[in-house]
C-alpha cells in the first residue's frame, strides 16, 4: 500500500508540473531541428565539450543512471564498435536523413539489424520506432559453457513542438540475455558442463518524457522537466521499479539568474534471495534534492556558487540521511579561447540501481543489497582551450571521495557443497560490495577536426585507488588510453579506426572454499578496430567492421574471455 501511494503521488507531482503550465495554443512556424541529443554525465563537466553532429534524434531514453567507473566496450559486447549508424543516417552531402535500416551478419553468428522510421514530413511533432538487434551464439576460444548473448530494443517516440515548448515522450522495451561463461577450469567436470544452466536475461519497459522551454524569452521562470519510469526484471525473479522526476527553473534577479534544480528519485529492488539462500532481499530508497546556484560573469571570469541538499530516505530500513554537498565551480579565459583555467568542488548522491549495476557489470550475480553512493566532494582543477583551429585539448587532475564506491568481487557461492549449483552459483557470478574509496585522478583528452571529412580524437586516464576495507580496488584499471579517427573521402567512402589500451586489473575470487580462494592480476590489452563503408547509390550502402583485428585474447574478468578477430559485413538503405 505504501509502494502504491509514493508511485502514484511521483507521477500527479509529474502531471503537475508538465500540464499546469500556461501554454498558448498557436503552434507557430517555426522548423522542428531534429539533432542528436547530448546528455552530459557528471565526468563531462571538465571535458571538451564539442557541438554534436547534425543527426536524427532517436528519442533515446535519457541517462539518468551513476556510473562510477564504466567499462571499456570490448570485443565481447561490441555493438557501438559494429553499427553502421553514421553511414547510415548521412549521405553523400553529410546532411541527416530520416529514416534508414541496417542489416549485417558476422562471424561467431552475429546477426545485426536496426530500423529507424519516422513521419519526416510534418514540421511541428513526430512519431516514430528504432528497431536494434545484436546477438551472437559465441565460440569464444576454450570455454566450455554457452558464452552467447543478445541485445534487443524496441524504442517508440513521439514529440511536439508548441510555440515556446517542446514535449517529447518515449516508450521502450529492451531485452538482454548474457551467460555465466566463467566458470573456474579447476571445477569443471562434464557432469556440470551438461547440467548448469549458466544462462540470465533481463527486461527492461521504460517510459520516459519530458517538457522543455526553447522560447527566446531568457526571463520564463521555467526552463524543463522529466519523468523517467522503468521496470526491469530478470530470470530469477528480481526486479526494481524506479521513478525519476527533475525540475528546472530560473529566477532573474538584478541581470543575472537564480538557478534551482530539483529531483525526486524512488528505487525499489527486490532479489528473490540473498548468497546465503535464508532470506530475500528487498531496498527502497527516496531520494529528494534540490540544487540552488547562482553565475556571476565579469570580463574573463565566471564563477557559479551553489549547494546541493539531499535527503535520502530509507523506506525499508534505518538508513536514511541529510547531506549537504559543495557546488561551486570558476573558470578563467587567460588567452582570448586559447587557454582556460577551471577549478571545481563538487559533491553528490546517487541512487545505485540494479539497472545501472549490471550496465557496469553483465555478470552480476542476481542478488545485491546496496545503498545511495555518496560523492562527499570531488575537487577538479585543469586547462582546456584551442591550439590552432580544429585542435582543442583538455587536461585535469581531481581528487574525490565516494562513500558507497562498489566493487566486484567474485561471488560467495557454496558450490561444490551443494552438488549441481543455480547458474551463477559456480564461482562465476560476481557480487557488488560497497567500499569507501578516494580516487586521485588525471585525464587529458585532445580532438582534431582538420576538415568536416577528417575527425581525430584520444585520451588517458588514470586513476590512483586508495581503498578503507579492502587491501585494492578490483576489477577496476588505473590506466586507459583510447583513440578514435573517421575520414570520408571521394564523398562515397569512410574509414575510420578505434583502439583501446587498458591496463591490468586486480581481481579477487572470495568462495566459501579458502582452498580456492585466489587473488592476482589481468594482463593489460590491446584493442584495435577497423570499419569502412561505401555509399553505392545516395540511399544504397555497404559497410564492413573489423574488430579484434590483432586476435587478442585477453580476459575481460578472470575466466572471461573474449571473443577473438570478429568481421561483420552489411548493407544500409536510407529512405
Amino acid at each position: 500500500m505504501n509502494k502504491i501511494f509514493l508511485y502514484t503521488t511521483l507521477i500527479s507531482l509529474f502531471s503537475i508540473s508538465v500540464f499546469g503550465q500556461d501554454e498558448k495554443k498557436d503552434l507557430g512556424t517555426e522548423v522542428i531541428n531534429v539533432v542528436k541529443a547530448y546528455n552530459p554525465e557528471v565526468s563531462d563537466a571538465f571535458k571538451i565539450q564539442s557541438s554534436p553532429d547534425n543527426e536524427i534524434e532517436t528519442v533515446k531514453k535519457q541517462d539518468i543512471e551513476y556510473n562510477p567507473m564504466s567499462t571499456e566496450v570490448v570485443s565481447t559486447f561490441s555493438p557501438s564498435k559494429i553499427k553502421a549508424k553514421s553511414q547510415a543516417r548521412k549521405g553523400r552531402s553529410g546532411g541527416a536523413l530520416d529514416n534508414y535500416a541496417i542489416l549485417g551478419y558476422g562471424n561467431y553468428k552475429t546477426p545485426l539489424l536496426e530500423l529507424y522510421m519516422n513521419n519526416k514530413k510534418v514540421k511541428d511533432h513526430r512519431y516514430g520506432v528504432h528497431i536494434q538487434h545484436l546477438s551472437s551464439e559465441g565460440g569464444i576460444d576454450n570455454v566450455r559453457f554457452n558464452d552467447a548473448f543478445m541485445n534487443t530494443s524496441i524504442d517508440g517516440f513521439y514529440w511536439k513542438q508548441f510555440k515556446n515548448y517542446q514535449l517529447k515522450t518515449s516508450l521502450a522495451y529492451k531485452y538482454q540475455s548474457i551467460n555465466w561463461y566463467g566458470v573456474p577450469e579447476s571445477v569443471i567436470t562434464d557432469d556440470l558442463v551438461e547440467n548448469l544452466n549458466v544462462g540470465q536475461y533481463y527486461q527492461t519497459v521504460q517510459g520516459d518524457a519530458s517538457y522543455t522551454y526553447n522560447g527566446k524569452k531568457d526571463d520564463a521562470i521555467f526552463k524543463k522537466t522529466s519523468f523517467t519510469a522503468y521496470r526491469m526484471s530478470d530470470r530469477y525473479d528480481s526486479y526494481e521499479n524506479r521513478i525519476k522526476i527533475d525540475g528546472d527553473f530560473a529566477i532573474p534577479l538584478e541581470g543575472h539568474f537564480i538557478k534551482i534544480k530539483a529531483d525526486v528519485d524512488l528505487v525499489d529492488t527486490y532479489f528473490a534471495q540473498n548468497f546465503d539462500a535464508t532470506s530475500d532481499v528487498s531496498n527502497q530508497f527516496l531520494n529528494i534534492g534540490i540544487t540552488p546556484s547562482f553565475e556571476m560573469i565579469k570580463d574573463n571570469v565566471t564563477l557559479n556558487l551553489g549547494l546541493g541538499l539531499v535527503y535520502s530516505a530509507d523506506l525499508s530500513g534505518d538508513d536514511s540521511q541529510f547531506r549537504v554537498f559543495p557546488k561551486v565551480s570558476a573558470s578563467v579565459n587567460i588567452i582570448d579561447d586559447l587557454m582556460i583555467a577551471y577549478a571545481g568542488l563538487d559533491g553528490e548522491m546517487h541512487q545505485n540501481s540494479l539497472q545501472n549495476v549490471v550496465a557496469e557489470m553483465p555478470y552480476l550475480a542476481p542478488t545485491m543489497d546496496v545503498t545511495p553512493t555518496s560523492v562527499s566532494y570531488d575537487f577538479t582543477v585543469g586547462i582546456r582551450g584551442k591550439l590552432m583551429d580544429g585542435l582543442e585539448y583538455n587536461t585535469n587532475i581531481s581528487y574525490r571521495n565516494e562513500n558507497g564506491f562498489i566493487q566486484y568481487l567474485d561471488s560467495k557461492g557454496d558450490f561444490p557443497l551443494l552438488g549441481t549449483p543455480n547458474g551463477w552459483d559456480a564461482w562465476n557470478s560476481f557480487d557488488a560490495v560497497q567500499d569507501t574509496v578516494k580516487i586521485f585522478s588525471f585525464y587529458a583528452e585532445v580532438k582534431y577536426k582538420l576538415t568536416k571529412d577528417l575527425n581525430v580524437s584520444a585520451d588517458l586516464n588514470f586513476d590512483s585507488f586508495s581503498s578503507q576495507n579492502f587491501d585494492k580496488v578490483y576489477n577496476k584499471p588505473n590506466f586507459k588510453i583510447s583513440a578514435t579517427a573517421d575520414y570520408r573521402f571521394m564523398e562515397d567512402f569512410i574509414v575510420g579506426t578505434s583502439m583501446y589500451f587498458v591496463g591490468g586489473r586486480s581481481y579477487l575470487n572470495n568462495p566459501v572454499s579458502a582452498t580456492i580462494s585466489e587473488e592476482g592480476e589481468l594482463d593489460s590489452y590491446f584493442d584495435l578496430n577497423l570499419n569502412a563503408g561505401y555509399d553505392i547509390t545516395n540511399k544504397l550502402g555497404t559497410f564492413l567492421r573489423l574488430n579484434n583485428i590483432l586476435n587478442q585474447k585477453y580476459e575481460l574478468y578472470k575466466n572471461y574471455p573474449v571473443q577473438g578477430f570478429q568481421v561483420m559485413a552489411g548493407l544500409t538503405y536510407k529512405f
